[in-house]
């Protein structure tokens, strides 16, 4: 954040009764009110500015389902592609760069909506 509007944050947070409200005591010429929500949610997720540069250069695909003509043509590509292919997201690779965002992400949506998310789910496979 830059320009004081973590002050402005700080101080307003305590006047709004939710966060519509909030949004309106912050919002400026300066900021829309997609950036001002985006900017709360980096917040809330403890997201730095390094690991937002570092997200546009780690780059990976998350597997989430296949057929049988899928699977085969995954065991054909594997070792080919460039990205790696993540069939399920588990421990060692749930700290790892975007994938920890992610993971971060998912956390908040199963505390908020109750749901159950990524983390420890295998793709589905269609037979």
């Amino acid at each position: 954040m830059s320009e004081g509007l973590e002050y402005k944050m700080k101080e307003e947070i305590h006047n709004a009764e939710d966060f519509t409200s909030f949004l309106r005591q912050i919002k400026s010429k300066r900021y829309t009110y997609a950036r001002l929500r985006r900017l709360c949610l980096y917040t809330l997720l403890n997201v730095t500015e390094k690991e937002m540069q570092a997200s546009y250069q780690d780059v990976s695909t998350l597997l989430l389902g296949y057929n049988s003509r899928g699977r085969n043509y995954l065991k054909k590509i594997r070792k080919d592609v460039e990205l790696p292919i993540i069939s399920k997201v588990d421990k060692k690779n749930a700290a790892s760069g975007t994938l920890g965002l992610q993971v971060r992400v998912d956390r908040l949506f199963e505390q908020i909506m109750g749901e159950d998310q990524n983390f420890g789910r295998r793709p589905i496979e269609v037979k």
